[in-house]
Protein backbone atom coordinates (compact mmCIF):
# COMPACT_ATOMS: atom_id res chain seq x y z
CA UNK A 1 0.00 0.00 0.00
CA UNK A 2 0.96 3.24 -0.72
CA UNK A 3 -0.11 7.14 -0.65
CA UNK A 4 0.91 10.59 -1.79
CA UNK A 5 2.14 12.17 1.73
CA UNK A 6 1.06 15.82 1.97
CA UNK A 7 4.51 16.46 4.20
CA UNK A 8 6.85 14.62 1.65
CA UNK A 9 6.75 13.02 -1.50
CA UNK A 10 5.53 9.22 -0.74
CA UNK A 11 4.65 6.68 1.79
CA UNK A 12 4.26 3.15 1.70
CA UNK A 13 4.25 0.20 3.87
CA UNK A 14 6.99 -2.31 4.84
CA UNK A 15 5.87 -5.54 5.47
CA UNK A 16 2.55 -4.56 6.15
CA UNK A 17 3.78 -3.24 10.23
CA UNK A 18 6.28 -0.47 9.42
CA UNK A 19 6.23 2.83 7.45
CA UNK A 20 8.74 4.35 4.95
CA UNK A 21 8.53 8.13 3.95
CA UNK A 22 10.20 9.49 0.69
CA UNK A 23 11.34 13.11 -0.32
CA UNK A 24 13.90 13.99 -2.51
CA UNK A 25 15.29 10.01 -2.89
CA UNK A 26 15.04 10.42 1.40
CA UNK A 27 14.04 7.67 3.23
CA UNK A 28 12.72 8.14 7.01
CA UNK A 29 10.97 4.86 8.69
CA UNK A 30 8.34 4.70 11.35
CA UNK A 31 8.49 1.18 13.08
CA UNK A 32 5.98 -1.05 14.15
CA UNK A 33 6.43 0.05 17.46
CA UNK A 34 6.00 3.40 16.79
CA UNK A 35 2.71 3.17 14.65
CA UNK A 36 1.18 0.37 17.04
CA UNK A 37 -1.74 -0.26 14.61
CA UNK A 38 -0.60 -3.76 13.88
CA UNK A 39 -0.48 -4.90 10.21
CA UNK A 40 -1.32 -1.80 7.39
CA UNK A 41 -4.18 -2.77 5.25
CA UNK A 42 -4.89 0.99 3.84
CA UNK A 43 -3.55 4.17 3.63
CA UNK A 44 -5.60 7.78 2.22
CA UNK A 45 -4.10 11.47 2.17
CA UNK A 46 -5.16 15.02 1.42
CA UNK A 47 -3.90 18.27 2.34
CA UNK A 48 -4.95 17.61 6.25
CA UNK A 49 -2.70 14.62 6.68
CA UNK A 50 -1.96 11.53 6.11
CA UNK A 51 -4.23 8.98 7.43
CA UNK A 52 -2.83 4.75 8.23
CA UNK A 53 -5.37 2.33 8.89
CA UNK A 54 -4.30 -0.74 10.44
CA UNK A 55 -5.39 -3.90 13.17
CA UNK A 56 -5.81 -2.04 16.10
CA UNK A 57 -7.19 1.33 14.97
CA UNK A 58 -6.28 4.81 12.77
CA UNK A 59 -3.90 7.09 12.46
CA UNK A 60 -3.46 10.83 11.28
CA UNK A 61 0.33 11.85 10.75
CA UNK A 62 1.13 15.45 10.81
CA UNK A 63 4.80 16.21 9.93
CA UNK A 64 6.66 14.43 12.83
CA UNK A 65 3.16 14.18 15.13
CA UNK A 66 0.88 11.04 14.72
CA UNK A 67 -2.45 11.00 16.25
CA UNK A 68 -4.34 7.77 16.70
CA UNK A 69 -8.07 6.69 17.18
CA UNK A 70 -8.14 2.75 18.55
CA UNK A 71 -10.44 0.31 17.39
CA UNK A 72 -12.24 -0.42 20.30
CA UNK A 73 -13.59 3.48 19.88
CA UNK A 74 -14.36 3.16 16.21
CA UNK A 75 -13.90 -0.59 14.74
CA UNK A 76 -15.16 0.77 11.16
CA UNK A 77 -12.01 2.45 11.32
CA UNK A 78 -9.47 -0.07 11.96
CA UNK A 79 -8.32 -3.16 9.90
CA UNK A 80 -9.45 -1.14 6.69
CA UNK A 81 -8.72 -2.60 3.02
CA UNK A 82 -9.36 0.44 1.32
CA UNK A 83 -9.65 4.08 2.50
CA UNK A 84 -10.20 7.56 0.12
CA UNK A 85 -10.35 11.51 1.11
CA UNK A 86 -12.39 12.59 -1.17
CA UNK A 87 -12.59 16.73 -2.57
CA UNK A 88 -15.98 16.91 -1.18
CA UNK A 89 -15.46 16.21 2.57
CA UNK A 90 -16.05 12.76 2.76
CA UNK A 91 -13.81 9.80 3.82
CA UNK A 92 -14.50 6.43 2.79
CA UNK A 93 -13.95 3.14 4.30
CA UNK A 94 -13.84 -0.38 3.10
CA UNK A 95 -13.56 -3.31 6.32
CA UNK A 96 -15.13 -6.87 6.95
CA UNK A 97 -18.17 -4.02 8.69
CA UNK A 98 -19.01 -2.68 4.87
CA UNK A 99 -18.63 0.37 3.20
CA UNK A 100 -18.74 3.31 5.81
CA UNK A 101 -18.71 6.93 4.78
CA UNK A 102 -17.77 9.83 7.58
CA UNK A 103 -17.04 14.00 7.12
CA UNK A 104 -13.56 14.40 7.02
CA UNK A 105 -14.09 17.48 9.31
CA UNK A 106 -16.01 14.94 11.62
CA UNK A 107 -12.79 12.69 11.86
CA UNK A 108 -10.74 14.86 12.00
CA UNK A 109 -12.42 16.31 14.89
CA UNK A 110 -12.26 12.75 16.22
CA UNK A 111 -8.82 12.51 16.14
CA UNK A 112 -8.40 16.13 18.36
CA UNK A 113 -10.88 15.19 21.04
CA UNK A 114 -11.66 11.82 22.86
CA UNK A 115 -15.14 12.60 22.99
CA UNK A 116 -16.27 13.76 19.67
CA UNK A 117 -19.25 11.90 18.10
CA UNK A 118 -18.19 10.57 14.32
CA UNK A 119 -21.51 9.78 12.70
CA UNK A 120 -21.23 7.43 9.71
CA UNK A 121 -23.19 6.31 6.81
CA UNK A 122 -22.78 2.65 6.43
CA UNK A 123 -23.09 0.30 3.39
CA UNK A 124 -23.55 -3.46 4.25
CA UNK A 125 -25.21 -7.16 2.49
CA UNK A 126 -28.62 -4.86 3.31
CA UNK A 127 -27.63 -2.42 0.54
CA UNK A 128 -26.95 -4.80 -1.87
CA UNK A 129 -23.06 -5.09 -1.13
CA UNK A 130 -22.41 -8.46 -1.84
CA UNK A 131 -18.94 -9.22 -0.20
CA UNK A 132 -16.31 -8.14 2.14
CA UNK A 133 -12.89 -6.67 1.45
CA UNK A 134 -9.95 -8.60 -0.20
CA UNK A 135 -7.67 -10.54 2.00
CA UNK A 136 -5.16 -8.00 3.69
CA UNK A 137 -2.62 -10.68 1.44
CA UNK A 138 -4.32 -9.18 -2.23
CA UNK A 139 -1.90 -5.97 -2.86
CA UNK A 140 -3.12 -3.04 -5.29
CA UNK A 141 -6.08 -0.64 -5.33
CA UNK A 142 -9.60 -1.31 -4.14
CA UNK A 143 -10.84 1.80 -4.29
CA UNK A 144 -11.60 4.44 -7.35
CA UNK A 145 -13.55 7.08 -7.77
CA UNK A 146 -14.91 7.83 -11.40
CA UNK A 147 -15.69 11.70 -12.97
CA UNK A 148 -19.04 11.45 -11.97
CA UNK A 149 -18.26 11.05 -8.22
CA UNK A 150 -19.46 7.16 -8.51
CA UNK A 151 -17.29 5.01 -6.11
CA UNK A 152 -15.43 1.18 -7.08
CA UNK A 153 -14.58 -1.23 -4.84
CA UNK A 154 -12.81 -4.38 -5.22
CA UNK A 155 -14.37 -6.44 -2.88
CA UNK A 156 -13.90 -10.77 -2.52
CA UNK A 157 -17.48 -11.58 -4.50
CA UNK A 158 -16.54 -8.96 -7.48
CA UNK A 159 -16.21 -5.30 -8.63
CA UNK A 160 -18.99 -2.69 -6.47
CA UNK A 161 -20.24 0.22 -8.12
CA UNK A 162 -21.71 2.80 -4.93
CA UNK A 163 -23.15 5.95 -6.04
CA UNK A 164 -22.68 8.88 -3.50
CA UNK A 165 -24.75 9.37 -0.66
CA UNK A 166 -26.25 12.55 -1.64
CA UNK A 167 -27.52 11.15 -4.46
CA UNK A 168 -29.37 8.28 -2.51
CA UNK A 169 -32.70 9.02 -1.95
CA UNK A 170 -33.11 10.21 1.73
CA UNK A 171 -37.16 10.75 1.33
CA UNK A 172 -38.77 9.52 4.93
CA UNK A 173 -41.44 6.97 4.49
CA UNK A 174 -44.90 7.51 4.98
CA UNK A 175 -46.14 7.04 8.71
CA UNK A 176 -49.09 4.78 9.37
CA UNK A 177 -50.63 5.25 12.74
CA UNK A 178 -52.01 1.96 13.67
CA UNK A 179 -53.47 3.06 17.07
CA UNK A 180 -54.86 6.01 18.82
CA UNK A 181 -55.73 5.42 22.63
CA UNK A 182 -56.73 8.15 25.68
CA UNK A 183 -60.27 8.74 27.64
CA UNK A 184 -60.24 4.88 28.10
CA UNK A 185 -61.07 4.47 24.32
CA UNK A 186 -58.82 2.58 21.66
CA UNK A 187 -59.13 3.44 18.06
CA UNK A 188 -57.26 1.32 15.31
CA UNK A 189 -56.39 2.49 12.42
CA UNK A 190 -57.84 5.63 12.66
CA UNK A 191 -58.71 8.04 9.93
CA UNK A 192 -60.78 11.25 12.21
CA UNK A 193 -61.54 10.78 15.73
CA UNK A 194 -62.83 12.67 18.31
CA UNK A 195 -62.07 11.84 22.32
CA UNK A 196 -63.74 12.33 25.08
CA UNK A 197 -63.75 15.80 26.75
CA UNK A 198 -61.37 15.92 29.51
CA UNK A 199 -58.72 13.32 27.60
CA UNK A 200 -55.21 14.61 29.16
CA UNK A 201 -52.93 11.14 28.04
CA UNK A 202 -52.91 10.54 24.68
CA UNK A 203 -51.10 7.14 23.32
CA UNK A 204 -50.04 7.25 19.22
CA UNK A 205 -49.38 3.49 17.55
CA UNK A 206 -47.31 3.82 14.50
CA UNK A 207 -44.86 2.58 12.06
CA UNK A 208 -42.73 4.35 9.06
CA UNK A 209 -43.30 1.72 6.08
CA UNK A 210 -40.70 0.92 4.30
CA UNK A 211 -39.87 -1.80 1.56
CA UNK A 212 -36.53 -1.68 0.88
CA UNK A 213 -34.62 -1.74 3.74
CA UNK A 214 -37.11 -1.36 6.98
CA UNK A 215 -34.24 -2.39 9.63
CA UNK A 216 -33.12 0.78 7.84
CA UNK A 217 -35.70 3.01 9.27
CA UNK A 218 -35.01 5.47 12.91
CA UNK A 219 -37.53 6.51 14.90
CA UNK A 220 -37.37 10.00 16.53
CA UNK A 221 -40.06 9.48 19.82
Amino acid sequence: DMALDPDYDLAFSLNQTGLVRVRDLAMTYLAPERLAIGPIGAMASDSHGLYVSGARGILRIRGNRIARIDAARAPWLADARAMMRTPDGETWVLNEDGISVVSSAELDRGFDDPSAVMTRRLFDRRDGLPGGPQHIGFRGGQLAASSDGTRWFATSSGLVRVVRPGDIDRTPPPVAIRMLSGGGMEIRDPESSVLPKGTRTVTIAYSGLSLAVPERVRFRY
